[in-house]
């Protein structure tokens, strides 16, 4: 699903260029009001989108709603929590599609916006891209893995690190 009809059209091209077209379906929809019936699902996917719904309850209860009982919904996020942070990432000469705005990182998703999935469901998170974003700027593979390890230990040894991570996935699981 998505707003953009550009957007699923590009997505049911894709599908046939990869052979599933046969085994999924896309529609233009809100993720407020998903045209699906009620326990419908068991896994929703979605990359880059909760930062993009502004009524973070009603998306909930909509998740809620398709969600079979111990279903999942897991997203990919962009985590904009420190505006210092997202300020100095100006600073990186990196190609981006990205605005320059200073500004855009207020769009970013904010760890605190989460806490009203925490009602209905079991809310797990995994912040990354803490220092394993200067993959951007040091394309060396082994260093990068080395970042991306470096990043594991140092976000889970050190929690308030985990507020200035780039990145986050979020697991919601609807109780049983």
């Amino acid at each position: 699903f998505d707003l953009s009809r550009e957007a699923v059209r590009v997505a049911r091209k894709r599908a046939v260029v990869n052979g599933v077209d046969g085994v999924t379906r896309f529609e233009v929809a809100s993720g407020y009001a998903l045209p699906v019936k009620d326990q419908a699902y068991d896994l929703v996917v979605g990359q880059a989108i909760l930062h993009h719904l502004r009524d973070k309850r009603q998306a909930a209860e909509e998740l809620y709603r398709i969600l079979r009982p111990g279903g999942r919904a897991v997203f990919n996020e962009p985590l904009g929590n420190s505006e210092f942070l997202e300020r100095f990432r100006l600073l990186v000469p990196v190609p981006s599609e990205a605005p320059d705005d200073p500004k855009h990182w207020r769009e970013q998703l904010k760890v605190d916006e989460l806490t009203v999935f925490e009602e209905s469901f079991d809310v797990v998170l995994e912040e990354y891209h803490f220092l394993s974003r200067l993959d951007r700027v040091v394309s060396w593979p082994t260093f990068c893995t080395m970042l991306a390890n470096v990043d594991r230990v140092l976000l889970k040894r050190l929690p308030k690190l985990r507020y200035y991570a780039r990145s986050i996935v979020v697991e919601l699981q609807r109780p049983q």
